[in-house]
C-alpha cells in the first residue's frame, strides 16, 4: 500500500510514536502487514491532511490505537507542568483517557517535538 519508504529516503519510524515501523517494503519485501490490516481510517486521514501520507505507522499505532507514553514514573515537574517519566503536560495527561486517536496522536508528535528542541 505504501511506496518503499527507505529507497524514497522516507522515514522508517512511525510518524506519531515514533517507533521502528517494521514496514516490509523499505526492507525489499514486495508486500507488507500493513497491507493486510486495517489501519483507522479517521487517523489516515488526518496524517495524510499533514503531508504524513508516505510513511507507515508502527502496527501498535495502526491496529491497538495510538498507546500512551507513560513510563510509570509519574511525577509532575512543577515549574514546566509536565510528567518528568512521560514528558506529557498535565492537561495532556488529563486528557488521554477520552482522547480520540487523532487527540492522542496530535499530543504524541507535539511531546516529540518538545523533546527534540
Amino acid at each position: 500500500m505504501r511506496p518503499n519508504a527507505e529507497r524514497a529516503g522516507q522515514p522508517i519510524h512511525c510518524p506519531v510514536c515514533g517507533h521502528h515501523n517494521r514496514c516490509e517494503r523499505a526492507e525489499g519485501n514486495d508486500t507488507c502487514w500493513c497491507s493486510l490490516e486495517r489501519v483507522d481510517p479517521a487517523l489516515t486521514q488526518w496524517l495524510q491532511g499533514r503531508g504524513i501520507d508516505d510513511t507507515c505507522l508502527c502496527r501498535v499505532c495502526a491496529t491497538e490505537g495510538v498507546r500512551s507514553p507513560c513510563t510509570g514514573t509519574c511525577t509532575l515537574d512543577e515549574t514546566t507542568d509536565t510528567c518528568r517519566g512521560c514528558g506529557r503536560t498535565s492537561h495532556e495527561i488529563a486528557r488521554w483517557p477520552t482522547a480520540s486517536s487523532i487527540d492522542r496522536a496530535r499530543i504524541l508528535m507535539r511531546l516529540r517535538e518538545r523533546t527534540n528542541s
